[in-house]
């Protein structure tokens, strides 16, 4: 009778043991599903965003500029293919837009669908590219929607392009009262 109960009692041990590991694995496997899965949604998200600027072509960059007051611009962004997570545009030189990020590179930018089904709100920082190699791949992306850029910087032709690295973004559905965060820090979800 007391070698069944031992028998017993082992099997128990056993199985909390195994238990243990068991939960253990799950634990592991749950966390490498859960940065999947935050991978997916950012490759949604960033596939939204994409389609949006193309459709749309402008949006708005809100930073601080260098005396400390919030500015809101309507700028021509740009993604790059095989770049998610950061978004592009151009700036004059000396601008106070650009003066402003110099000093303070946080930012924030809105960008909407034509029917306004979909507003995305993403932050970010912002780092300012003199690098003649992405200028011209930026140039070569939205250079025919450059116009009122050219027009208004006339005597100002020498541009930097604006890299804004995204931090989060929220991803807001106005007719169907819904919204989304997506993160883009890594470990951040």
């Amino acid at each position: 009778m007391r070698c069944i109960r031992i028998l017993k009692d082992v099997r128990k041990i056993d199985l909390i043991g195994m238990n243990a590991r068991l939960m253990s694995k799950i634990r592991n496997t749950s966390g490498i599903l859960e940065r999947e899965v935050s991978k997916l949604r950012r490759y949604e998200f960033f596939n939204r965003l994409e389609g949006i600027i193309a459709e749309i072509g402008t949006a708005i960059l809100a930073n601080i500029d260098e005396d400390g007051t919030p500015r809101m611009r309507w700028m021509t962004p740009a993604t790059l293919k095989g770049r998610p997570g950061f978004i592009y545009c151009v700036g004059a030189g000396n601008s106070k837009k650009v003066k402003g990020l110099r000093i303070n590179p946080k930012a924030e930018w809105m960008i909407q669908s034509k029917n306004l089904d979909c507003i995305i709100n993403i932050k970010g920082t912002v780092n300012i590219l003199d690098n003649p190699s992405i200028r011209t791949e930026i140039l070569h992306t939205i250079g025919p929607r450059l116009g009122m850029f050219w027009k208004t910087n006339l005597e100002d032709t020498e541009f930097v392009v604006l890299e804004t690295v995204m931090d989060e973004a929220i991803f807001f559905e106005p007719m169907l009262c819904k919204s989304k965060r997506v993160s883009f820090r890594e470990g951040d979800e």
